[in-house]
This record gives C-alpha cells, sequence and structure tokens, in this order.
C-alpha cells in the first residue's frame, strides 16, 4: 500500500478546476491519521484507504470534494497551497 511519508509535498487538483493546483506537505504522521499544512494553518485528518492507496479530504468530505493520494508526491512543488494563493 502506498503511505504518505512526514516532509513529503503531495499535489491534487480541483474537479471543478483543473488548473488550480493544490499542493500540501505532510507535517506529521501517525497510524490512522496525517497533519497538513492548509492554508497556513495545520489540520489533522483522517486516512482513508482506496485501491491499495491512502488518501484523505483535505477540505472536508462533499460532493466534487479534492482527494489528497499518497502516490501523487512530487519532487518540486509550488508554493501555492490555496485557491485564493494564485490570484
Amino acid at each position: 500500500m502506498t503511505s504518505f511519508k512526514v516532509g513529503s509535498i503531495y499535489i491534487t487538483r480541483l474537479v471543478t478546476d483543473a488548473d488550480a493546483k493544490l499542493v500540501f506537505t505532510v507535517k506529521a504522521r501517525t497510524a490512522k491519521t496525517i497533519t497538513l499544512r492548509v492554508n497556513n494553518t495545520d489540520k489533522r485528518l483522517k486516512i482513508h484507504c482506496y485501491r491499495d492507496c491512502e488518501i484523505v479530504y483535505p477540505w472536508g468530505r462533499y460532493s466534487m470534494c479534492p482527494l489528497l493520494f499518497a502516490d501523487r508526491e512530487v519532487a518540486d512543488a509550488p508554493v501555492l497551497n490555496s485557491v485564493e494563493d494564485r490570484r
């Protein structure tokens, strides 16, 4: 199973805007939760499993919400971590 790693940077996109790239950094991790940097604050999120990969819902769980997958780790990422930052 692909797992989140502390200190790694992950990227995802919005369903409603494919040009909006959301970048998150994993600050801490336990067996069931991770702590992400979300909109300049740390947020603890429950880890879920989907197709042999860990996922989290960084903005909550709702229709067309962004999903962050553990297999979408990036080596170099922009400093942006919210939709508001790209304006």
